[in-house]
């Protein structure tokens, strides 16, 4: 029976384990300047994040972990206070250079905390963030957070970004920089703890994968007649509108090749828009066989072994209504691509597509071009579970 592990407590403000929380490192300052740190919520559980340093160090300092700026909210309030206007972090173009060109006091800091990808989303989302006057630093050194990856050289944690940044405002450089101690030690934590072989667990050489079992709907696959059909159907706005009937049906057994493709003539007056809708020519019907014709080739096609298979039911239940004699059993392929494949299903056109599957029509009109590529998709799926020798 396996032990329960101890449970191990953790500080509420850091979210790191008691004996490595570094929150009595953190001074208390005091500032002209109102600090105010939006963060994206993906970074608010992260216990290696500093955003939390700067504002547990600095007095009245405010977090607000979110991604929008709500209309009449505390935020928004403060973004809009003109007692104190806000300034934005942000480095670019056009932005006020802090150390050389700081505003006058009173102002509101506002930094966004998050990956610059995430950050970049919020002020996308959020015009009245965008639209605040920027400021930026120059960054006196490189970053010292050597446990995660900036995207350039010159990029700050958050904590180092505004520990300079307030001493730049404040007129006093270096006036903040006690906040970066509780940083430096996290740090220094952290790669301790890496060394001793913590953190992210050894990737380890895994042993050849066994295949993957094929699904059971492809056993016996070689008997599968897959079908498509179009129907003589009226729209259904047409007052009494009849029910669908057969008008063009094409088959392609597996195991052999063998192709059916069969236009019948309709047994009541044909919609307006069927043929078009069909992809059939306007002359397909005077070639067409009989209702009756149609059964005989229908049966002199079929095997006692064959089972269809199409995208969904209709061609299925279409030809059923036809011909009662026709094979009942059936292998739908949406659920069987939507179980062994991944991304959206859609529409048939669209699951070839996505495999890049790509296919001679197999008969006329629209039911020959979707039979080409049901067809190709079960071959697809035969090869891809296929043995390897």
């Amino acid at each position: 029976m396996l032990e329960a592990r101890p449970h191990r407590e953790v500080c509420s403000a850091c979210l790191r384990p008691i004996s490595v929380c570094c929150c009595a490192l953190l001074p208390r300052l005091t500032s002209g300047v109102r600090l105010v740190v939006v963060q994206h919520p993906r970074e608010h559980r992260k216990p290696i994040g500093t955003a939390w340093m700067a504002v547990r160090a600095v007095e009245h300092a405010e977090l607000f972990v979110t991604t929008t700026v709500d209309e009449g909210g505390q935020l928004s309030s403060l973004l809009a206070d003109p007692a104190r206007p806000a300034v934005l972090l942000w480095p670019g173009e056009g932005a006020r250079d802090l150390e050389h060109d700081p505003p006058a006091l009173p102002v509101t800091l506002v930094v966004v905390d998050g990956t610059w990808s995430t950050a970049r989303k919020l002020l996308q989302r959020n015009p009245v963030l965008a639209a605040l006057p920027r400021v930026r630093i120059n960054p006196r050194q490189a970053s010292r957070y050597r446990i995660r990856r900036e995207p350039r050289a010159e990029c700050l944690s958050t904590v180092e970004a505004v520990s300079q940044a307030l001493g730049f405002l404040d007129r006093a450089p270096g006036k903040f920089d006690p906040m970066l101690a509780a940083f430096e030690r996290m740090v220094d934590m952290q790669i301790e703890h890496q060394a001793k072989g913590g953190g992210r667990r050894e990737k380890r050489p895994r042993g050849e994968r066994p295949p993957r079992p094929p699904p059971p709907e492809l056993a016996g696959v070689d008997d599968c007649v897959v079908v498509f059909a179009e129907a003589n159907a009226f729209s259904y706005l047409e007052p009494d509108r009849p029910t669908d009937e057969l008008l063009h049906v094409v088959l392609r057994r597996i195991g052999d090749g063998a192709t059916l493709d069969l236009v019948t003539t309709p047994t009541r007056a044909l919609a307006p828009t069927a043929l078009a809708h069909a992809g059939l020519p306007p002359d397909a019907l005077t070639t067409a066989a009989s209702p009756a014709e149609a059964r005989a080739r229908l049966a002199a096609f079929f095997r006692p072994t064959d089972k269809l298979a199409g995208w969904g039911r209709y061609a299925r239940d279409l030809l059923a209504s036809f011909d009662p004699s026709v094979p009942r059993a059936h292998l739908d392929l949406k659920p069987l691509v939507a179980r062994t494949s991944r991304g959206r299903l859609g529409s048939l056109e669209d699951a070839a597509a996505r495999l890049a599957l790509h296919a001679p029509p197999l008969g006329a009109g629209r039911a020959g071009r979707r039979l080409g590529l049901a067809v190709a998709l079960v071959e697809h799926l035969c090869d891809r579970f296929a043995p390897r020798g």
